[in-house]
């Protein structure tokens, strides 16, 4: 497993454990409220190419997603608890480039 792989697999569980304990929050542009970091250890760092690397994770997770939806596997609550955290991922990854680029 890639660094990028395990940052957006333990930052994708956080965000659903996040949302099944406490909900859903968006901001007042309608955009889910994210954490202010990726899940990495502490004594880590997190460059711009991981970051890219986790977004094409994301993107290709949302294809599967769709996929799920369109062949009607998921069931109505899981579909939405799914594309909120993934929502909360893309928030997420956003402010951690803030943290990057002040």
């Amino acid at each position: 497993m890639t660094k990028a792989e395990k940052i957006f697999k333990d930052t994708y569980t956080q965000c659903r454990v996040y949302i099944k304990a406490w909900g859903t929050e968006r901001n007042d542009n309608g955009k889910v409220v994210g954490f202010t970091r990726l899940d990495y250890s502490d004594n880590d760092f997190v460059c711009m190419r991981t970051i890219n690397a986790v977004e094409k994770l994301l993107a290709s997770e949302r294809k599967m997603l769709a996929m799920d939806i369109k062949l009607g596997i998921l069931e109505p609550d899981r579909i939405k608890v799914l594309t909120d955290a993934l929502d909360m991922v893309e928030s997420t990854i956003e402010n951690q480039k803030d943290s990057l680029n002040a």
